[in-house]
């Protein structure tokens, strides 16, 4: 088979990558695979850790008095943090699945690679979407906390 020759953009290093596709997921490319998912489940830890001292920090604020005009605003950070939970349980999900066609690919290559690599794209794009959210959800609550709260 002649290898395909396909570019992929990388937006952190706005760069385009060459990617050869012989139509075959060798050994490399599947442990390349299994190191991507193991630095994306640490990456899913850490946030999911922040979110949990995020609410913790939210329920100081809660317990040791606040301006009470500021009780939307905690609300709404309340919310978000719901939501960045709820983002996490869906990309750990998406992880397992991934990891899961993994196995299978390794057992029966030629029928489910092509299902495979697709799903390792859209994966990446998830977890650069929430971690992007993510980033800005921490920078927006600190910003909060030390404008409104630690300073009144």
């Amino acid at each position: 088979m002649v290898p395909v020759k396909r570019y992929l953009y990388c937006p952190k290093h706005a760069c385009l990558i060459l990617v050869l596709n012989t139509g075959r997921m060798n050994e490399l490319n599947l442990l390349q695979l299994q190191h991507e998912s193991e630095t994306w489940n640490r990456s899913l830890n850490m946030m999911n850790d922040e979110i949990i001292r995020f609410k913790t920090r939210l329920s100081e604020v809660l317990r040791t008095g606040f301006d009470n005009s500021l009780l939307n605003d905690l609300e709404h950070f309340q919310t978000r943090f719901l939501e960045a939970d709820e983002w996490i349980i869906i990309l750990r999900n998406e992880l397992a699945e991934m990891n899961m066609l993994m196995i299978r690919v390794k057992h029966e290559q030629e029928q489910l690679q092509p299902k495979l690599e697709p799903f390792t794209n859209l994966m990446r794009k998830h977890i650069a979407v929430v971690q992007d959210k993510f980033n800005q959800l921490q920078s927006a609550f600190n910003v909060f906390l030390s404008a409104s709260i630690l300073y009144q």
